[in-house]
């Protein structure tokens, strides 16, 4: 009981510590404010480049997050799936040192934990360990990222791993009529790049290596690291990684011009993604702007308004509430560096899929149409102002969110201004915002029925894909 204790103890402190120095206005719905403190966190750079963002925790703990510049956004059609791939490679095969499961035993024996991930914008290495075994945690660290242990063995297992989880893909409706989405908007580059068997097979160790030589370098590499170490000893620490070559930060590309005119293209298609079940998966988006655009604030408030907030939203009143037709709905507006993507998204009977798609679009267009409502408007802003404290609920999630701004070339006001810009933004400005984000047309998706696609006639030229 003590020692739990202890450790509550520990996390109200760990909390409390990340709410200082930065001092962010949140709304209360009265003219006066209360304000969320955030951590001033230390940066520097290692001897050979490496971008370092430091936070001090209460608990006796480390945390090391090391993120190399390599993920989907970077793939194309040729090999789409090869950062999941690279990944699950470098968490079975381990390095020179450390090779196969001695690197995972390595860490957890001492109770930690190391694991590899990707993601959109890159390849994950994360620590955990106790404060005492932080020289253990940073050698297995930088052994990882310096000398992989590239093993065509493992290679094969983390093949298996991967086509076995794109095969069942095929039960979830969701992912297939989202990842056709994609598909089509960002022309199967970057967002619109697929993860398919042929393409995973294809990807040989040459394929591996050569991503790693070519990015993981210093410029390219992010670590954030939250601990009770004090920083200075933390500097040294990382250091480890000082083998990790020069070179700089490797942008992912985005056509531009190609995007829109794949929207353009297919604005009067739907496209129907065949599925033998008696439910309808719908999907309608289009391209958003990128992290830095000025019209992120007001494109946030007007989807928070068309789908994103729970049952008040106006999907979910006018699809689910009002008329019964789906037993899911909602929208989602996200930022990337260089684009961002905007979908709705509805689960309904396949007998009402028609409907119900006639119903999103109508409210979608409604969003160019006319302004929001006042009271729409402050509900919005109030609702997404004082829930943004709850993305910065650990120390991890703060040193998180700094790494995202470093990724982004954000500056770190960014944060100390996002409430602000939210409650600035009026309806005039949804409007217009909404009217830029759908006026190049959007792509719709349905996974269902091949039957359905007479009746989905009644809203453009039906295209049936082949089997993803």
């Amino acid at each position: 009981m003590i020692i739990r204790g202890k450790r509550f103890y520990g996390r109200i402190l760990a909390v409390a510590t990340a709410c200082v120095m930065m001092m962010i206005p949140l709304a209360t719905g009265t003219a006066q404010q209360a304000t969320m403190e955030l951590p001033r966190v230390q940066s520097w750079k290692t001897t050979n480049g490496i971008r370092v963002v430091y936070l001090e925790d209460r608990l006796p703990q480390l945390t090391v997050v090391a993120t190399i510049g390599f993920g989907t956004l970077y793939e194309n059609e040729r090999n789409a799936g090869i950062a999941d791939l690279l990944a699950r490679t470098l968490n079975l095969a381990g390095s020179k040192r450390y090779p196969g499961t001695a690197m995972h035993e390595a860490i957890e024996s001492v109770g930690g934990t190391i694991g590899v991930s990707s993601s959109w914008e890159g390849i994950t290495v994360t620590v955990r360990v106790l404060e005492r075994h932080a020289a253990r945690a940073f050698d297995v660290l930088g052994d990882l990222v310096t000398n992989p242990n590239w093993d065509a063995r493992k290679l094969e297992d983390a093949r298996a791993l991967l086509i076995e989880t794109i095969k069942r893909k095929q039960d979830r409706p969701f992912e297939l009529g989202y990842e056709a989405l994609r598909e089509v908007v960002f022309a199967g580059k970057g967002y619109g790049a697929i993860a398919r068997e042929k393409t995973v097979r294809a990807c040989t160790l040459d394929d591996l290596t050569s991503v790693w030589r070519t990015y993981a370098v210093a410029g390219n590499t992010l670590l954030g690291v939250s601990t009770s170490i004090p920083a200075p000893a933390v500097r040294r620490h990382a250091e480890v990684l000082r083998g990790v070559p020069a070179g700089d930060a490797t942008d992912y590309a985005i056509d531009a011009a190609a995007v829109r005119a794949s929207i353009a293209t297919n604005a009067g298609v739907i496209y129907l993604v065949p599925k033998d079940i008696p439910q309808a998966t719908i999907l309608i988006g289009t391209v958003a702007p990128d992290i830095a655009s000025p019209n992120t604030s007001a494109l946030r408030v007007m989807n928070y308004i068309l789908g994103e907030g729970s049952f008040n939203s106006r999907l979910m009143e006018e699809v689910r509430v009002k008329r019964g037709l789906a037993y899911s709905v909602q929208s989602v507006i996200g930022f990337r560096r260089n684009a961002g993507i905007f979908f709705a998204m509805a689960q309904t009977n396949a007998d009402q899929a028609t409907v119900t798609l006639e119903v999103m679009r109508e409210n979608i267009a409604r969003m160019s149409r006319e302004p929001v409502s006042g009271e729409e408007l402050v509900w919005a802003r109030e609702s997404i102002a004082n829930s943004f404290v709850f993305e910065f609920d650990t120390s991890l999630a703060v040193v998180q969110k700094y790494l995202y701004l470093r990724y982004n070339r954000l500056p770190d006001s960014y944060l100390t201004d996002y409430i602000p810009r939210i409650r600035a933004i009026s309806a005039t400005r949804i409007q217009d915002e909404a009217r830029s984000l759908f006026g190049g047309g959007t792509v719709t998706v349905v996974v269902g029925r091949r039957d359905m696609a007479p009746a989905l006639g009644k809203f453009g030229r039906v295209v049936v894909l082949g089997d993803r």
